[in-house]
């Protein structure tokens, strides 16, 4: 995902020594090129002993980052993060385990209480992207500041993209909606030309 990539870089230039990654194993090699240190297929059964092998120590993680939130990924990361340990999940949760849904109901707003994966010493932070434009510093300055300098300064790569540029607008469009409605794009931004 793009938050997913970007995260990755931006723990990399904040420090961080040891990030991991669970992605389709068609993209660990741009993550490693990006600054994780270990990644993992998230459809691995032995996800969470493989990221325990790697951890070291009591296998756990203090911090887990869920870009994607479907209840799947939640459970997966349940299962790595250390019962004193922060999960940071990107709202909001698709109640499938794809990123398309096809209506408002397949959305849950936030962790259900009755139905939680994380242990309750687990902290867990909703974080709600899509209403950044309500934060009046986050409004002023994360698009039209902080993005272009983290993007000139080469802190953060921008994200792989897939041009369509053939064919009628509307071809372009709806090769695009279909696209992503199929989940037919992985790992790159669709970017449809307006003009010819």
């Amino acid at each position: 995902s793009t938050s997913g990539q970007y995260a990755v870089q931006l723990l990399q230039a904040a420090g961080y020594r040891k990030i991991l990654a669970t992605a389709s194993p068609k993209h660990h090699a741009f993550l490693k090129s990006i600054g994780a240190t270990d990644t993992f297929d998230y459809n691995n059964p032995n996800l969470s002993s493989d990221v325990a092998k790697a951890v070291g120590g009591n296998g756990k993680v203090p911090i887990v980052i869920d870009c994607i939130a479907t209840e799947s990924t939640l459970k997966a990361l349940a299962d790595i993060v250390s019962p004193t340990g922060t999960a940071a999940i990107l709202m909001p949760i698709k109640k499938s385990n794809t990123i398309t849904v096809k209506q408002a109901s397949d959305f849950i707003p936030g962790i259900p209480e009755d139905n939680a994966p994380f242990a309750k010493t687990v902290k867990t932070l909703n974080v709600r992207t899509f209403t950044f434009l309500q934060d009046t510093y986050l409004r002023d300055n994360l698009a039209p500041k902080i993005i272009p300098d983290l993007l000139k300064s080469g802190v953060v790569l921008p994200n792989r993209f897939r041009l369509l540029d053939q064919g009628t607008l509307k071809d372009r469009i709806v090769e695009g909606l279909d696209l992503l409605r199929n989940n037919k794009i992985s790992g790159e931004k669709v970017v449809v030309k307006v003009s010819a």
